[in-house]
């Protein structure tokens, strides 16, 4: 997901609606404007996710909200408490199989349990092998792929794959070039123009990698 609010410099959020419009055959969209004076814990949103329920989730610099049409339920790092979220600047959401949502942000990675109402933190292991690390570096991208695995763009050690059902993931190696790697974009995609999701199986996926280009990989 792309940062777009912290370029463009948005300041609230526009909440779309469908309404009849007279002398009109099909809705047209109706725009409300929602901001921290109805409880948005953070004017600059980085990301925005609708769950399978139907809740909006928008990613800030100040937390993770989640928006029932009448308020805001904000998430926010507690210290010492290892089931909040990691980190208050938060940058991109995605949802696996099993409607865990990924957060993904400056101070690494967070999966919220809607089941417990509580976060983890995903581990990784290097390609070297050894002992599983938390993700704590800064994640910027965060999907899942049409087989459900979850990728994620870390800022530090580069593409991150978790199989599906799996919270401990590995790094994947680019052809050349050192271990570590920043990513800055990841993107699914296919010669149908269809994402690998939609089709439900996993096609090429293209890395935006910092200091070296675009990369491709299976």
């Amino acid at each position: 997901m792309l940062r777009f609010v912290k370029e463009m410099g948005f300041a609230a959020l526009m909440v779309v609606g469908a309404m009849s419009a007279r002398g009109q055959e099909r809705p047209v969209p109706s725009v409300r404007y929602v901001g921290i004076e109805d409880g948005l814990s953070n004017n600059a949103v980085t990301g925005v996710y609708q769950d399978y329920k139907g809740f909006m989730w928008f990613t800030t610099y100040d937390g993770l909200n989640r928006y029932d049409g009448r308020s805001f339920t904000i998430f926010r790092n507690r210290i010492g408490d290892s089931s909040s979220l990691k980190g208050n600047e938060v940058y991109c959401i995605a949802d696996d199989l099993w409607h865990n949502l990924w957060v993904g942000g400056r101070n690494g990675l967070s999966v919220y349990h809607p089941d417990r109402g509580a976060f983890s933190v995903p581990s990784y292991a290097p390609p070297a092998g050894g002992v599983p690390r938390p993700v704590s570096s800064e994640v910027v991208n965060v999907d899942r792929d049409g087989r459900g695995d979850m990728l994620c763009g870390d800022g530090g050690t580069g593409l991150l794959v978790f199989a599906k059902g799996d919270s401990v993931g590995r790094q994947v190696k680019l052809a050349s070039g050192p271990v570590n790697y920043k990513v800055s974009a990841v993107c699914q995609d296919s010669s149908d123009g269809t994402t690998s999701a939609d089709r439900g199986e996993c096609g090429t996926l293209s890395l935006l990698v910092e200091g070296t280009g675009d990369k491709g990989c299976q």
